[in-house]
């Protein structure tokens, strides 16, 4: 894992064996720590019987996510972090929290623990830093304690900054995204980010398009929803060209099913990107 000489990432964790698992933990966090150890006791394998589960201590501000596939396949493929599947596991969530450290959208990563033999993946541990007086979009609109006009101008308003700070969430619907109290916006569950040859209209595009396509079209008409994009858009500043290329990768993402596989496709290969942008603009030439 490239994690452990810290060469891509802006925090330096400690790497530590204890028995079969192996740590990397922030020193700044030493209590992160204590709650993997304790999770991990032989004493909580009850707490392990599942395949995947989120535990929140929210006393202590910590998040504890844990995986443990059943199935060779996955074990393996989580082993080598084989990407074609457009499936990830919590040591890609580790990499990309470590590179975003210290972000204001993202939670903090204090450490990741994983149980690791031949090749095959067999447990991991993910330790994050828990987001007070917060709630996710799908929430607060359930709530109906807000406008949905309103909170979908924060989460256009929280796009913009994910793209500001050089990051896309390949997976950005409103269980993953957060609502604090004061308005802010921040985004959990980065197994799928892309940090590299970002394009700016493609990405917001996509997030507006597949947001909705997916979620939002449960809360609001497609045509009030388009005419938010519309005056959200007309603020940012995009060139002619991107202005052109932006609508009809918008109306193709909104309209069209998109698998997670070809979406990671899109964003981390050129080619695939440009034949898509290709297609969108022959379909939606209107636009």
């Amino acid at each position: 894992m490239k994690t452990e000489s810290g060469s891509e990432c802006q925090a330096s964790f400690v790497k530590k064996r204890v028995g079969s698992y192996v740590f990397f933990f922030d020193p700044r966090h030493p209590g992160a720590q204590q709650h993997a150890e304790s999770f991990l006791h032989p004493e909580n394998e009850t707490s392990r019987a599942v395949e995947r589960a989120v535990h929140i201590y929210q006393e202590q501000g910590v998040v504890l996510k844990y995986s443990k596939p059943t199935r060779w396949k996955v074990r393996l493929r989580n082993g080598l972090r084989l990407k074609g599947s457009g499936k990830h596991c919590l040591a890609d969530e580790f990499h990309n929290l470590a590179r975003l450290d210290r972000n204001s959208l993202s939670p903090q990563a204090y450490g990741y623990v994983r149980r690791w033999c031949f090749g095959f993946l067999y447990e991991e541990l993910l330790v994050l830093e828990y987001i007070p007086k917060s709630r996710t979009v799908d929430d607060v609109v359930l709530s109906k304690e807000q406008g949905v006009e309103s909170i979908l101008s924060c989460v256009f308003a929280g796009f913009s900054e994910m793209l500001a700070e050089g990051f896309v969430h390949l997976d950005p619907h409103p269980g993953n995204i957060l609502l604090t109290a004061q308005g802010d916006v921040r985004f959990v569950d980065f197994e799928g980010c892309c940090f590299d040859d970002i394009d700016e209209a493609f990405s917001l595009a996509f997030c507006m398009g597949r947001f909705y396509r997916f979620w939002f079209f449960k809360f609001m008409g497609e045509a009030v929803y388009d005419d938010m994009v519309a005056s959200f858009v007309s603020n940012v500043r995009f060139s002619l060209t991107e202005r052109q290329r932006f609508w009809p990768v918008y109306s193709a993402f909104k309209k069209e099913d998109t698998s997670r596989k070809q979406c990671r496709q899109y964003f981390t290969s050129r080619r695939a990107r440009e034949k898509f942008i290709a297609s969108s603009v022959l379909s939606y030439p209107n636009n």
